[in-house]
């Protein structure tokens, strides 16, 4: 019932594909020992800012493949996060084991290389944010200046986000996909939104 998917085949030349996933509710959860948080993401309620409509479902993806050339729409309804550094740590580890952030070439990452996305499109996506940092950077990266180190310890409390509207076209790999989104959210944040950041920080 939470989960939908449907999948079509048109028996042409080209043989276009169409995939839909439709997700009710997401919710991840966090089984650190040592955490104080339960439930690191989930849909973010609150009726009087974005009400939901009956039955809209959280995560809607459609993908539409026509021989090695893919089209994707991607819709998300407002996401709360809760988390604390331990748990960004296992993240980013997790991502560097499968090669996703900074890891090695694999024959697994050539196949990717090869997919060609011809657009790609997602909504803009409403964040709630709280983090809770465990651990303070040693010297010689506050010496450094690895900034990401140093924002690791600034907590941040019911701070506001919006991941703005993306729309990317004639994308080779899903690396350079992934890479260009966070670039555009990124930047968008950083140009617009550093404000709500600084706001969120506690004192």
């Amino acid at each position: 019932e939470d989960l939908q998917c449907r999948t079509d085949i048109r028996a042409q030349e080209d043989e276009q594909r169409t995939f839909r996933l439709a997700i009710k509710n997401v919710y991840v959860y966090d089984h650190f020992a040592s955490s104080l948080v339960r439930t690191a993401l989930s849909y973010w309620s609150d009726e009087q800012t974005h009400p939901r409509e009956t039955n809209a479902n959280m995560i809607r993806i459609y993908v539409r493949n026509v021989s090695s050339e893919y089209q994707i729409r991607v819709s998300v309804l407002p996401v709360r996060v809760n988390i604390d550094q331990d748990a960004v740590l296992c993240v980013t580890r997790f991502l560097k084991h499968v090669n996703l952030v900074g890891g090695e070439k694999s024959s697994s990452n050539e196949e990717e290389d090869s997919i060609f996305i011809r657009s790609i499109n997602i909504n803009a996506i409403k964040i709630k944010l709280d983090y809770v940092p465990r651990r303070f950077p040693n010297m010689s990266q506050i010496r450094e200046m690895q900034v990401l180190e140093i924002l690791s310890v600034i907590p941040l409390e019911k701070l506001e986000l919006v991941l703005c509207e993306t729309r990317l076209d004639s994308i080779s790999g899903l690396e350079r996909l992934f890479s260009e989104i966070g670039s555009n959210w990124g930047n968008d944040v950083m140009r617009k939104q550093l404000h709500r950041c600084l706001a969120g920080v506690q004192a």
